[in-house]
C-alpha cells in the first residue's frame, strides 16, 4: 500500500457489500455506484500495481486494453490471482451493458497519434474476441482491514481506453478518483497514441468531461522521470515511488525499471 497524505482512506462501498452479501450479480452493470470513486486504467494489460497500492482507497477498478486477448486475460486469471483475495463472484459483460447503442467514440486528429495503428490494434481486438469481465472479489479471512478492503469490483474491459473512458465515464458524467497511466506510451508499450502526452488525444477526452478530471493522476514510466507532471492539471507531488530490479546476470547494479509518481491538482 502506497501512504497518500490528505487522501482520504476507505473500506468497501455499501453497494460493493450488499452485491456480495446478496450472492448474485445483477444482470446489467450498475454503472452509477462502480464508477465514482473508482479507479481507471486504460492500457494496463493485467497489471496489479494499482490494486496493490490504491486499495485503501478505492475498492473499484476499472481496467481497459484491447491488446489483451479474451484467452490471455482468463489463463493470467488463473495463474496469476489477487493476492490475499478469492473469486466471489464473477460474470461476462457484453457491450449493451456499457454503453447506449447510439453512442460513437471520438475520433482523434492525425496529429494525435498514428491512426494506421489504431485501425490495426483495434481490427486484432476484433479477431481474437471483444470482451468484458467483471469480477467481485473477497478477502481471505486470515487477513485483515489493513491488508485491502473485504470487498473488490474488477471490471475489465477489451476495448480501447479512450473510447472506453469516454463511453463509461463522459457519457455518465462522472470522473474516475484516480486515473492511472503506466508505460502507456507509444514506444513499447505498442500504444497507437502516447496517454501521458499533456496536449494528446487521451488528455482531450477526459478533460472534455462535464464531470472534471479525476482527483488524482498516476503516472509510470521506463527510466528517471524529473520535472513536472505530464498533465499540468496536476501540480502537486503526493508520492513517488521507484520500482527497480537487479541485474544480477550482469553488472549487479540496481537498475531503473519502473518510477510511478502519483499527483493531485
Amino acid at each position: 500500500m502506497i501512504e497518500l497524505s490528505g487522501v482520504k482512506q476507505q473500506d468497501s462501498p455499501a453497494w460493493l457489500q450488499e452485491l456480495a452479501v446478496g450472492g448474485v450479480l445483477p444482470k446489467k452493470l450498475p454503472l452509477n455506484d462502480l464508477l465514482p470513486g473508482s479507479i481507471y486504467y486504460p492500457a494496463s494489460s493485467v497489471d496489479g500495481y494499482p490494486i496493490k497500492s490504491f486499495s485503501h482507497y478505492s475498492a473499484s477498478y476499472v481496467y481497459a486494453d484491447y491488446g489483451v486477448s479474451k484467452q490471455f486475460y482468463f489463463e493470467q486469471l488463473k495463474e496469476h490471482s489477487l493476492a490475499g483475495y478469492e473469486i466471489l463472484l464473477e460474470r461476462e459483460v457484453t457491450k449493451d451493458e456499457l454503453v447506449n447503442p447510439r453512442w460513437r467514440p471520438p475520433m482523434p486528429r492525425v496529429t494525435e497519434g498514428s491512426l494506421q495503428l489504431l485501425d490495426e490494434r483495434q481490427k486484432e481486438a476484433v479477431e481474437a474476441g471483444l470482451f468484458g469481465h467483471w469480477i467481485i472479489w473477497k478477502r481471505k479471512k486470515h487477513y485483515g482491514r489493513d491488508y485491502g478492503p473485504e470487498y473488490i469490483s474488477f471490471l475489465f474491459i477489451g476495448g480501447e481506453g479512450t473510447a472506453v473512458y469516454h463511453g463509461l465515464y463522459v457519457e455518465n458524467k462522472i470522473a474516475p478518483l484516480f486515473l492511472v497511466l503506466i508505460q502507456a506510451d507509444a514506444g513499447m508499450a505498442r500504444n497507437w497514441t502516447h496517454f501521458g502526452d499533456g496536449n494528446g488525444f487521451m488528455h482531450r477526452v477526459v478533460s472534455g468531461n462535464p464531470a472534471g478530471m479525476p482527483e488524482y493522476f498516476v503516472y509510470g514510466m521506463y527510466g528517471d522521470f524529473h520535472g513536472p507532471c505530464p498533465w499540468s492539471d496536476y501540480q502537486k507531488l503526493l508520492h513517488k515511488t521507484d520500482l527497480s530490479r537487479i541485474d544480477k546476470n550482469r553488472t549487479g547494479y540496481r537498475l531503473p525499471y519502473r518510477q510511478v509518481s502519483v499527483w493531485s491538482k
